[in-house]
C-alpha cells in the first residue's frame, strides 16, 4: 500500500509541476506578444523605420546602393523578418497606428532595385 501512495503522491507532483512549466510557458509567450506590439513603438513601427530609412538613402544618397550594394539586400531582409515576425505574432499589415498615417509599403525596394538594376548590367 506505502508503494501506490508513493506512486500517486509521485505523478501528482509531476502534474503540479507539469502545470508550472504550461504557465511559465503561457507568461513567456505573452511578454513576447507584448515586446511585439509595443516596445519601442512595437514591430510596425520599427517595420515603418526600416522602409523610411530605404526611402531616405534613395532620395539623399542613392549612389550609396550602387558603391554598396548588399545595403539593399539587408534592408530587405529585415523588412522580410520584421514582417513575418509581425504575422506569426497575429498582428496585420492594415493595423491601426495610433492615427498616425499608413505605414510604408514594400514598394520602396521595388523602385530601388529598378534604380541600381541598369547599372549592373554587363554590356
Amino acid at each position: 500500500m506505502d508503494l501506490i501512495h508513493a506512486y500517486a503522491y509521485i505523478a501528482t507532483m509531476c502534474a503540479v509541476l507539469a502545470g508550472w512549466a504550461w504557465l511559465n510557458e503561457k507568461s513567456r509567450r505573452k511578454s513576447i506578444q507584448l515586446t511585439i506590439k509595443s516596445h519601442c513603438g512595437g514591430i510596425l513601427d520599427r517595420i515603418d523605420v526600416i522602409r523610411q530609412t530605404a526611402e531616405t538613402v534613395e532620395c539623399l544618397a542613392p549612389d550609396l546602393f550602387f558603391k554598396q550594394p548588399e545595403l539593399l539586400s539587408w534592408l530587405l531582409s529585415t523588412d522580410e523578418f520584421l514582417c513575418y515576425l509581425r504575422d506569426r505574432s497575429g498582428l496585420s499589415e492594415d493595423q491601426e497606428w495610433r492615427g498616425a498615417p499608413r505605414p510604408r509599403n514594400r514598394g520602396i525596394y521595388v523602385r530601388i532595385q529598378h534604380l541600381i538594376k541598369p547599372a549592373t548590367r554587363v554590356a
